[in-house]
C-alpha cells in the first residue's frame, strides 16, 4: 500500500506495510494483474521510478495527479490569496478575526496569528474571480503593510465526491483536498481531511467497508442559502 503525500516535511517511511512517499512527484498509474503499477519522479532529477502496490492513496492536494491518472473528473476550485502582516497592536496573538464583506467574497476575510507578532490576512473568492485587488484594498483600509503575498487554488465544495475507484483489481482512494472533501462554509479541509483518512483506513482494513464513509455524505449535505445582506 502506498500513500502519495504533498507534505514536504514527510520523509519516506514504511509503517505496518504502508509506504508514505514524499519528495517525489506522482506521474501516472496503470493496472497490472492484482497490483497497481505507478510511476514517480524525484524532485530535481526528473528520473521516473516504477513502483507497485495493492492499494494506492492519493493525498496530493486539489491539483491531484493521482485522481487525474485514475480517471476522476477535475475538481472545481476557487482562488485563495493571503498576506503575512504584523498583527495590529490591539490584537492578542491567541485571537482570530474575521470580516464579512459579501461584495468582495461569499466567504470572509480572516486574520490568523502565526506568531506573537505576525499573522496571515486573506480571503477566498468565487471560481474564476480576481481577488488580489480586494485584498490589497482591504490591507490599505486596515493600515496593514503586506510582508509577503501567498496564492493558491483550493477545492470548492460540491457535495460528496466518491473517493474510491478500482484500477484493474486494485483499489485507489483519495483523501483531503485531493478528494474535494472540504467544508461548505469555509472550504477548509482539516476536519474533513482527517475524517476521510479515517474512512480510508477503515475501508482498507475491512475489505472496503467503512462506517465513516456511511456517515460522511450526511455531513456533506447542502446548506440553505443565506442572504449575505444579513451580515450587515
Amino acid at each position: 500500500m502506498s500513500f502519495l503525500s504533498s507534505f514536504e516535511g514527510w520523509q519516506n517511511r514504511e509503517v505496518s506495510r504502508a509506504t508514505v512517499l514524499s519528495g517525489q512527484r506522482f506521474v501516472s498509474c496503470k493496472p497490472n494483474g492484482k497490483k497497481i503499477h505507478f510511476y514517480v519522479s524525484g524532485n530535481g532529477d526528473g528520473e521516473r521510478v516504477e513502483k507497485t502496490a495493492n492499494v494506492l492513496v492519493g493525498a496530493d492536494c486539489a491539483l491531484t495527479r493521482v485522481a487525474q491518472s485514475a480517471g476522476w473528473p477535475k475538481l472545481s476550485m476557487v482562488p485563495l490569496v493571503q498576506a503575512i502582516v504584523e498583527l495590529p497592536k490591539d490584537m492578542p496573538s491567541d485571537v482570530c478575526r474575521i470580516w464579512f464583506i459579501p461584495e468582495d467574497t461569499p466567504y470572509f476575510y480572516w486574520l490568523i496569528p502565526q506568531s506573537p507578532t505576525h499573522g496571515v490576512l486573506g480571503l477566498i473568492g468565487k471560481e474564476g474571480q480576481e481577488i488580489q485587488g480586494h485584498l490589497e484594498h482591504f490591507l490599505q483600509k486596515k493600515s496593514l503593510e503586506p510582508i509577503e503575498f501567498q496564492n493558491a487554488h483550493v477545492a470548492k465544495y460540491t457535495r460528496w465526491i466518491p473517493n474510491h475507484r478500482k484500477i484493474g483489481e486494485s483499489n485507489v482512494y483519495l483523501v483531503g483536498d485531493a478528494a474535494g472533501h472540504v467544508k461548505v462554509t469555509t472550504v477548509g479541509g482539516l476536519v474533513t481531511g482527517f475524517r476521510g483518512a479515517l474512512g480510508v483506513t477503515e475501508a482498507i482494513l475491512n475489505g472496503g467497508s467503512s462506517n465513516e464513509f456511511h456517515l460522511y455524505p450526511q455531513g456533506c449535505s447542502p446548506m440553505p442559502q443565506v442572504d449575505p445582506q444579513g451580515f450587515g
